[in-house]
């Protein structure tokens, strides 16, 4: 925090206000967290990741709809499949969500981060209908997290005898 500030006194940057503003997140300092972010946006007012980080912490401390437009902002500002990750999120923050919007949301992420053309169209399985179904599921969060919860009822009500689960943990 200190090397920040002597680098603020300096010359004042975005990307230290940015990096300040996520030192008071993790202190718990909120109010001089949204201070730094605030000085962040005005630097850099078209910056997706700054504004990501802006709406997420206005949606945290329940300013939701106006945190929600500055996360859309976001996204429409770069390209990031973690920001418009976050925006999905956030979105079901709203005191009466719309599923039709949530819907479509989802769906303009899929074309956005994971077009069809992207798609692999030949396969070397044996295309028998009868098959057993293999599926994979990647995560770092099946461990101690909400996400963990969630699955647990996914897998309790598949059909075992005709789907093999495995999971896959993406962290260290």
């Amino acid at each position: 925090e200190e090397w920040y500030v002597n680098i603020l006194r300096r010359k004042p940057h975005w990307a230290v206000y940015n990096e300040l503003a996520n030192i008071k997140e993790k202190l718990g300092r909120r109010t001089e967290e949204m201070e730094y972010r605030k000085k962040a946006l005005e630097a850099n007012p078209d910056n997706g990741v700054i504004l990501n980080n802006c709406g997420m912490h206005m949606v945290r401390m329940g300013e939701t709809q106006q945190g929600i437009e500055i996360l859309r902002k976001a996204v429409e500002k770069t390209p990031n499949p973690i920001v418009h990750s976050n925006f999905l999120l956030f979105l079901h923050y709203l005191p009466e969500p719309d599923c039709q919007s949530l819907f479509n949301e989802h769906k303009r992420w899929a074309q956005i981060q994971g077009p069809i053309t992207l798609a692999k169209t030949s396969h070397d399985n044996v295309p028998d209908p009868n098959r057993q179904l293999r599926i994979g599921y990647i995560s770092p969060d099946f461990r101690n997290h909400s996400v963990a919860y969630f699955f647990e009822i996914l897998l309790d009500e598949q059909n075992h005898q005709t789907v093999e689960t495995y999971g896959y943990s993406n962290v260290e």
